[in-house]
């Protein structure tokens, strides 16, 4: 084997090397989504007793060198989109941050107040002349960073509501 075919076989080896780590390294930082559960519930304010009103799903993207910040992104989404449907409750259409296009999937409340009302309605019943007063929740669920309870408000159903 001659000096040049030293030379080029040394070279020809390094940057194998160095494809095979470029590629290896791309490969572990690729982009990866991961999700977190959410939903919204109501419990009767004198009492434990709750009702889910809503189960759906959010969903981030990110490096999958830190899967957590995809579900911290997630867990944002979720929450976003419940407090946000909350302080727009009187308009009856879910929002679009609710939606797939804002990564939030299977939200199907549209009337968000008459949600909770038909919920606490068919749950409690109140009876004529009388009102059930409960606590609306958030709250994410899954792995890791998606764990979340936030409180939203007090909401107060009255019988002719029903």
């Amino acid at each position: 084997m001659n000096k040049f075919t030293q030379i080029t076989n040394k070279s020809f080896s390094l940057c194998l090397l160095f494809l095979v780590f470029f590629y290896a390294s791309a490969a572990s930082a690729s982009s990866i989504t991961r999700s977190c559960d959410g939903k919204y519930y109501v419990q009767k304010a004198s009492s434990t007793a709750t009702e889910t009103l809503e189960v759906f799903n959010a969903v981030g993207s990110c490096s999958s060198l830190s899967p957590n910040n995809c579900r911290d992104k997630a867990r944002v989404s979720a929450h976003t989109c419940m407090q946000v449907h909350w302080d727009d409750r009187w308009s009856g259409v879910k929002p679009d941050i609710c939606k797939p296009i804002a990564n939030v999937f299977d939200y199907s409340i549209q009337d968000l107040k008459n949600r909770i009302e038909n919920k606490v309605c068919n749950r409690w019943k109140p009876m004529p002349g009388s009102s059930v007063r409960v606590k609306l929740y958030r709250q994410t669920s899954g792995q890791t960073t998606c764990n979340h309870t936030a409180f939203v408000s007090e909401y107060v159903v009255y019988n002719n509501m029903c």
